[in-house]
């Protein structure tokens, strides 16, 4: 593994215990708003591409000689643009999923809904198995066996015993809506493999674009369609 695969693993872990503990310190405030939080999250990633149109053009700036660039039709696989309305599912069930992962924070506690959220393996490993017809090898087998006990007790001991200083309002139907909300999540993943797995879209527009999609939506409307962009 290289030195940048530990660095971007650790900063993911540090980003996104900071989410969790900032997100419950907010409704610790008052501000009780999970749907709102979800959208400002979006909006957030959404500049990110800005980032990228600045990479591009700089690429572009100094790109020396000249080139003649054969355009070729929107293939799976190899194709330079693709249709835009492919991310509109992903990023429908990745805000939905945040958005009842932000109402389970709101019910339970910070810990055992960062615990919770580690059934996403599990359940992302079924789907997987079922519609990308993906094997389950013996070690995938043991390790979603593990992350399900170790849920079921963090999730049993916060509903018997939890935290008398600092109750929690509904830690079992806090519970049960970040599991749902890791369904849904799978679900995002199958889609994306599924979907936008056929076209070539590099790791950094693809999130991007995904965040303007989600950034879009806000809580209380539905998506909108898109024309087809094709990737600078």
């Amino acid at each position: 593994m290289r030195p940048l695969d530990i660095l971007l693993a650790v900063f993911m872990l540090i980003s996104g215990t900071a989410n969790t503990l900032i997100g419950s310190k907010q409704d610790k405030l008052g501000f009780e708003h999970p749907a709102v939080q979800t959208w400002s999250m979006f909006v957030g990633e959404f500049l990110c591409l800005f980032v990228f149109w600045i990479v591009s053009w700089y690429q572009r700036r100094n790109t020396t000689g000249y080139h003649q660039i054969q355009q070729e039709p929107a293939t799976p696989g190899g194709g330079k643009s693709f249709p835009f309305y492919i991310f509109l599912l992903p990023a429908s069930c990745d805000m939905t999923a945040t958005t009842l992962m932000f109402f389970g924070l709101l019910l339970t506690y910070p810990s055992t809904y960062q615990i919770l959220r580690g059934t996403l393996v599990v359940f992302t490993g079924i789907l997987s198995r079922i519609f990308l017809k993906r094997p389950l090898r013996v070690y995938h087998i043991i390790g979603m066996v593990v992350i399900t006990i170790g849920a079921g007790i963090v999730g049993v001991a916060s509903v018997v015993y939890g935290d008398k200083t600092l109750p929690a309002k509904n830690p079992i139907l806090g519970a049960i809506l970040v599991i749902v909300a890791q369904v849904v999540a799978a679900v995002q993943m199958v889609l994306e493999e599924k979907l936008i797995g056929k076209y070539d879209v590099p790791p950094l527009p693809q999130a991007q674009r995904l965040a303007a999609t989600k950034a879009t939506q806000t809580p209380y409307t539905r998506p909108k369609l898109y024309r087809n962009l094709s990737i600078p």
